[in-house]
């Protein structure tokens, strides 16, 4: 049996028998873990280190073949209180845990996608202004792009995908096409009024493209330069241009779309008033 040491951040805990939790987690070096912690429910050996979002250095040992491992301890570093003050940060946070949950690698090292779900958690949890819909659109479609640059599916963002034109030089005011199939945008030169009417040929799409204004792409693009927390503060995105950039994470993802994530419909009503979801 062998015994590691990590810090994990609780992605989901659920009961197991009387007395025992199921907990599963992402790390930096092992990716998404899962562990029986036994005894949990009615004692305070782990304290609240197995709450939703909690960060902790675990201990756990690790034997060939089975399936769970054992949670032997835990050293509490930090809980996020902030979010859980909060519905609509609630609410993001748990959609980003279960994105974790369904896309991080199992026991595979998953650096980047741990230090993103780091600074999302820390960016939710920090930010001082009154939280609104249009910054749940705006994080969440920064999640989501970071998501989609590890991934190696981000769209291409920088030129229109017709005459190359520079994203920068589109007046801030024009109309631009997110084309969902071609990861790409066009611009008002390129696009066509008789563009086909079907986003693809999935049911679950209804058009062929999102029109989005130029401003909030190259807002996008600023935002996905800069760490989560800063990339919050720049005014830039709303609840248009989420639409389109969940289209293209559903599309473009594998895994993603096999299901609704339970937490789907929280965010619908987050974002209700801001942007057509579904």
């Amino acid at each position: 049996m062998e015994n590691r040491r990590e810090l994990a951040i609780v992605l989901r805990a659920v009961a197991y028998e009387e007395r025992h939790r199921v907990v599963t987690a992402l790390t930096e070096q092992h990716g998404r873990i899962t562990a029986l912690a036994r005894n949990a429910i009615q004692s305070r050996r782990f304290g609240g280190c197995l709450d939703l979002f909690t960060a902790s250095e675990w201990r756990w040992a690790e034997r060939p073949g089975a399936e769970l491992m054992r949670l032997e301890g835990t050293e509490f570093r930090r809980a996020f209180d902030g979010i859980r003050k909060d519905f609509d940060r609630l609410t993001l946070a748990s959609w980003f845990s279960e994105l974790m949950l369904r896309l991080a690698p199992e026991r595979t090292p998953a650096p980047e996608l741990f230090r993103l779900h780091a600074n999302a958690l820390h960016g939710l949890d920090e930010f001082a202004a009154p939280w609104s819909a249009e910054l749940t659109a705006r994080a969440a479609s920064i999640y989501l792009g970071k998501l989609m640059q590890l991934f190696g599916t981000q769209p291409r963002l920088h030129e229109c995908m017709g005459c190359r034109t520079p994203l920068e030089t589109q007046a801030p005011e024009a109309t631009l096409r997110f084309q969902i199939e071609d990861a790409a945008w066009t611009c008002p030169h390129c696009s066509s009024p008789s563009a086909p009417g079907n986003l693809s040929r999935r049911a679950d799409f209804a058009e062929r493209f999102i029109a989005v204004p130029a401003n909030e792409v190259q807002g996008f693009v600023r935002q996905l330069s800069l760490p989560f927390r800063k990339a919050l503060d720049l005014e830039a995105g709303g609840g248009t241009l989420f639409h389109a950039i969940h289209a293209l994470f559903a599309f473009h993802v594998p895994g993603y779309d096999r299901d609704r994530l339970a937490s789907w419909s929280l965010l619908e009503a987050a974002l209700e008033g801001v942007t057509p979801v579904g």
